[in-house]
């Protein structure tokens, strides 16, 4: 019996091994995900539930885009960049109170996904600004984000377009 675990042990590894070695296969392809969660999220690098895009009047300049993610690996891994046929840009951007102030910045490094620690992208704090949509994002829509990662692979994640009331300092940005 000890034999045929080690057996298992050893094919477990090398299976391992060559998805290591083959880090030109984005997630993406494996893995697409509805605007709950992630396909198979045990299989995930990098969880994602909750996203959605606040719906735009026509000629909206900006969009808001919102989610929860989740790192599941040992490492630190940072969101770079997020990718969207529905905007020709996408910045991630933070809200924070400075001196009574509400102020917003691009956030040029990323954000830092801590392992085992969920990250909320949400009004009135770290989210997403999709520049320039060329249509009104209406509720009801979905937008496909591609969220690029450092350290690990790139993830698409369907999120729902919707209503909803902007939160304190948010309603001048989405």
């Amino acid at each position: 019996m000890f034999a045929c675990l080690r057996a298992a042990a050893l094919s477990l590894l090398f299976v391992l091994g060559l998805a290591a070695c083959q880090r030109d296969t984005p997630v993406a392809d494996a893995m697409v995900a509805d605007a709950g969660e992630t396909a198979d999220p045990s299989a995930a690098v990098v969880t994602v539930s909750d996203a959605w895009v606040r719906a735009t009047p026509p000629g909206a300049a900006v969009a808001g885009g919102y989610f929860t993610l989740t790192n599941n690996s040992t490492q630190p891994l940072r969101l770079v960049a997020v990718e969207t046929p529905a905007a020709p840009g996408v910045e991630i951007h933070e809200m924070r109170s400075v001196d009574g102030v509400m102020q917003m910045r691009e956030l040029n490094e990323g954000v830092v996904l801590d392992p085992g620690q969920p990250v909320t992208l949400a009004p009135g704090g770290i989210h997403l600004m999709l520049m320039a949509p060329p249509t009104a994002l209406a509720a009801g829509d979905e937008v496909t984000l591609r969220l690029v990662f450092e350290g690990a692979d790139a993830i698409e994640v369907q999120a729902p377009v919707r209503t909803g009331a902007p939160t304190s300092g948010d309603a001048a940005h989405h």
